[in-house]
């Protein structure tokens, strides 16, 4: 069907208003869709894949690291602990983690709430680390430096911010997920 020919669009419905097979038929392929590419579980595995790709490169392990051995610290990094979308889809990645092979600590800095005190009652590393200029900076940087994470993940609204700066800083390869895109870096 051509986009430009709103009358075939609009054929395509009617005919598709007429045929309640086909319509249940394009609803399970659509419903297998979101399941297979936008639920917590393709997200969850998305990120893993990731860190693991990221980790694999910056430390030059061959592709075959068993990381069952040791679990890959992940510092997740995010604003507020509040009730915001932003805030529950990094609540919901933490809680889908298989902690056999990921050890995640939430970091935050501005708003504590509701999401904080689940992470804490399910057992997540929770620390405050507040970004900045001057002491504050130094003082994130240490935390960081001593919390030894394998990898710093900030979920921002801006591609790049002090959070990342003070994992570079630390020495840890960063990630960014903001807006939906996806950036790294290497300490």
């Amino acid at each position: 069907m051509n986009p430009d020919d709103p009358q075939a669009f609009t054929d395509a419905v009617v005919a598709l208003l007429d045929d309640p097979a086909k319509r249940q038929q394009f609803g399970a392929l659509a419903r297998a869709r979101v399941k297979r590419y936008f639920s917590i579980d393709a997200m969850v595995a998305s990120y893993c894949g990731l860190w693991e790709d990221s980790w694999q490169e910056r430390r030059a392990r061959p592709a075959n690291v068993d990381f069952r051995g040791k679990p890959l610290r992940i510092l997740f990094y995010v604003d507020y602990l509040w009730s915001g979308g932003l805030e529950k889809k990094v609540r919901n990645l933490v809680l889908g983690l298989d902690r056999r092979r990921f050890e995640p600590i939430v970091s935050w800095n501005r708003k504590w709430g509701v999401l904080g005190e689940e992470l804490k009652r399910a057992g997540i590393r929770v620390e405050r680390i507040v970004p900045g200029h001057g002491p504050e900076r130094r003082t994130a940087i240490a935390q960081i430096r001593e919390i030894q994470p394998d990898i710093f993940h900030s979920f921002s609204c801006r591609g790049s911010s002090a959070d990342t700066i003070n994992a570079h800083d630390a020495g840890v390869p960063w990630i960014v997920t903001s807006r939906g895109s996806v950036h790294h870096g290497g300490a």
